[in-house]
């Protein structure tokens, strides 16, 4: 139920407070799912958080998922400032 519910906002970008609630939840009884740590750095993006979506994609990456091992979230950012 919280998987989905944070899949569902973090797809639409909605309610990142609330997925980042399901989602310590599920790192707390999940330390080991690398997507949970994905999920929760890009909520953390959502908020303009990049320190803690930068700690987030690094531990990701340590954990296997691959494509967070070359996300920017500075870069990120600023690539959306100028849209």
């Amino acid at each position: 139920m919280r998987f989905g519910r944070v899949l569902a906002y973090t797809q639409q970008k909605l309610f990142p407070g609330k997925a980042l609630d399901d989602l310590n939840l599920l790192i707390q009884a999940n330390p080991d799912r690398s997507r949970l740590y994905m999920l929760r750095a890009e909520n953390y993006f959502l908020l303009n958080n990049c320190y803690r979506a930068r700690e987030d994609y690094n531990m990701a990456c340590n954990l296997g998922y691959q494509s967070a091992c070359t996300i920017d979230c500075y870069q990120r950012l600023r690539s959306n400032q100028l849209r």
